[in-house]
């Protein structure tokens, strides 16, 4: 497929008309932080019910994927034009997004709670899997999902690349820990197994705007409602093998119903600890078969 490429002009235009809502981000972006202040905008669509209110006063920070951004920057135009956006021209607006957000925390929050913005590569995850012959990770199989990861890839090296002292934003493997309460803003299903590194991790989802803590995380888990996954804790172990939407395939669904049985058989929950749960899959490795693999992943 060859994708006509836009003028410089055209970028410009098509995304400064892209999708908005209540706030002047792209909808995804907007609608999350519909639930946190009232934006200057009518909404999107008038008709809309905000999920919840969420008290910004109850976290100290606010974690923020950058890719994050940038798919929703790409979500908010028509897909025959997204395909012809050019890398900088995206990167531009996402660069207009990151101050905006910031103003918007200085102002409507006050100030009160910090915004860290982070990118991620994500190639320690399939290195630490390593030893396991049975995850699978997704690939990119068609064209145009080739072209939008390439898309992707050229923001983040123009963010990489950038030296300007007045862009807001801080590039990070996510490794920061501290003892407090945080908010994240992520795609990325595997960003919630930083819980660990905070006192609270709640996300506040694109798009729907719904506030969710670690015991809701499981909806993150691959056909999670159709299988009622809500006592499966959010693991490393087992998101890479109830799977999810983004990185991981998920098992074949007989050991994923053993799992669940297991799960119930022992009374798991959304927050028993890796511990046990690994205990408990320990005793029945055999039932499960030896094509699970749990101690190699």
């Amino acid at each position: 497929m060859i994708l006509k490429r836009r003028s410089k002009l055209d970028n410009i235009t098509v995304l400064a008309n892209r999708t908005m809502s209540a706030f002047p981000l792209s909808i995804g972006t907007s609608l999350a932080f519909e639930s946190l202040f009232n934006g200057p905008n009518p909404p999107y669509d008038p008709e809309r019910e905000i999920p919840q209110k969420v008290d910004i006063n109850d976290y100290k920070l606010f974690l923020i994927n950058v890719d994050t951004l940038i798919r929703n920057i790409m979500g908010s135009v028509d897909t025959e034009i997204k395909e012809s956006l050019s890398p900088k021209a995206i990167y531009n607006t996402l660069l207009d997004e990151i101050n905006l957000i910031i103003d918007i925390l200085n102002n409507e929050g006050q100030g009160f709670i910090k915004p860290y913005f982070y990118h991620r590569s994500y190639d320690f995850v399939k290195y630490s899997f390593h030893r396991s012959k049975v995850v699978r990770f997704y690939q990119l199989n068609t064209k145009k999902q080739e072209h939008n990861a390439n898309q992707i890839k050229g923001v983040i090296n123009l963010l990489k690349k950038d030296k300007n002292e007045q862009v807001n934003f801080v590039m990070s493997d996510l490794y920061i820990k501290v003892n407090e309460n945080a908010l994240i803003l992520t795609h990325i299903p595997y960003d919630l197994l930083s819980y660990k590194n905070f006192k609270k991790l709640d996300l506040i989802e694109s798009h729907t705007g719904i506030l969710k803590t670690r015991k809701l995380y499981y909806t993150k888990f691959y056909d999670a409602k159709k299988l009622e996954l809500e006592n499966i804790p959010f693991q490393r172990k087992l998101l890479a093998t109830f799977g999810d939407h983004v990185m991981f395939r998920p098992f074949p669904i007989k050991i994923r119903y053993d799992l669940i049985q297991l799960s119930k058989q022992y009374g798991w929950t959304a927050v028993t600890n890796e511990h046990k749960v690994t205990e408990d899959i320990n005793r029945h490795l055999a039932d499960l078969g030896y094509k699970f693999e749990y101690n190699n992943m």
